[in-house]
């Protein structure tokens, strides 16, 4: 806010007296900008300023952006970044790989560089700003949202002492996010995209009402603000939706590789980490059949588990009560027992497979 924009100044101007009446009728704006006859350029001033007010005030922000798959979350975050990048000199091309977080490993990465020691002309020293993107897709809920305790605590108890922290947070739903965090929220953004034109953020403040401090009301405002007029006069405005303009293509097609190569990357060892920890619940299972298929290789009773029908190997039907087996076990049977073939050298023929079940079951 300008320096000669006091509660005392807007009341002369205006012509109130009494600056207390003035306080009450507009509290604490969250914005001052300058006038254009073009709306979009009028709200991305908003947009910029909400965040930058904020910095140089030394104030941690916290940016929630939700929406459905597909409906402009990321988006409109990239705007947001290519903004606030632009109004404090950051190139965004540069910065956009190293601020762009999709899992535990990419935040301690981003924290790393963005928190001192900083070397001779580092350009990370003034630079502030983290973005965590669809994180429920990179980990479980439970795991998320202990990375979301740990990072916005460490944010806002520790790192806010170093330097302000800006960090947008992308989730489909604020149920992703544990209650107790979204307290530490400043803005809530809604994203929703028509069946055609630009994506609607509807942007809130985040409030906390401790009024009753046995029943604190967590709640959402409309922002508020000035717009100042080119006569020099002050407009005051709550502005909510939002028009989501595209970032320049450069920024889309970096944002686009990076996500391609981390969520591939991510994707992969979320797999194998569940390939694991099936392997280890199931591995009493296996350990059962393998044995059974052991012995029964060992004896070269091939044909005691299954039989031809139709040009096709089917398991006896037998086997599974002879040996108890569920219906799990019955299902990995085959797979397992192919396996087990192949280790012994044993493997058959598909057609030689069946002739000799023919000719075993006559």
């Amino acid at each position: 806010m300008p320096n000669n924009f006091t509660k005392n100044a807007f009341a002369q101007k205006r012509g109130f007296a009494d600056t207390n009446i003035q306080s009450k009728r507009y509290p604490n704006p969250d914005f001052v900008v300058e006038y254009d006859p073009d709306p979009t350029v009028v709200g991305q001033r908003v947009l910029t300023n909400i965040i930058v007010s904020r910095l140089k005030a030394k104030k941690n922000t916290i940016f929630f952006v939700t929406g459905k798959s597909r409906e402009g979350k990321s988006i409109f975050v990239m705007k947001m970044f290519e903004l606030i990048c632009k109004a404090r000199g950051f190139d965004p091309n540069f910065y956009l790989p190293h601020c762009l977080i999709f899992g535990a490993a990419d935040y301690m990465k981003t924290m790393n560089k963005l928190l001192p020691p900083f070397e001779v002309k580092d350009p990370f020293r003034r630079f502030n700003i983290m973005w965590i993107d669809e994180g429920r897709y990179v980990i479980d809920a439970s795991n998320w949202n202990d990375l979301m305790v740990r990072s916005i605590g460490h944010v806002n108890a520790t790192v806010g002492a170093l330097k302000p922290m800006v960090m947008f947070i992308v989730a489909q739903s604020t149920y992703d996010i544990a209650k107790r965090i979204r307290r530490s929220f400043d803005f809530y953004t809604k994203v929703d995209r028509p069946l055609s034109g630009s994506s609607n953020a509807r942007i809130s403040r985040l409030y906390e009402n401790d009024y009753d401090l046995q029943n604190v009301i967590f709640g959402k405002a409309r922002l508020r603000g000035f717009v100042k007029l080119p006569s020099g006069r002050y407009r005051w405005i709550c502005p909510r939706n939002f028009k989501v303009s595209l970032p320049e293509r450069k920024l889309r097609d970096l944002y686009e590789k990076v996500e391609y190569d981390r969520k591939g990357s991510y994707i992969e060892a979320i797999m194998a980490d569940m390939a694991r920890k099936e392997e280890i619940e199931n591995k009493g299972i296996y350990e059962r059949v393998e044995t059974v298929i052991d012995q029964i290789i060992k004896n070269k009773e091939f044909f005691k588990l299954f039989k031809c029908q139709r040009g096709k190997r089917i398991i006896q039907s037998e086997i599974k009560t002879l040996y108890n087996f569920s219906d799990y076990e019955i299902k990995v049977l085959p797979v397992i027992f192919d396996k087990k073939m192949r280790e012994a050298g044993l493997v058959f023929d598909r057609e030689k497979e069946i002739d000799l079940f023919r000719k075993r079951n006559g």
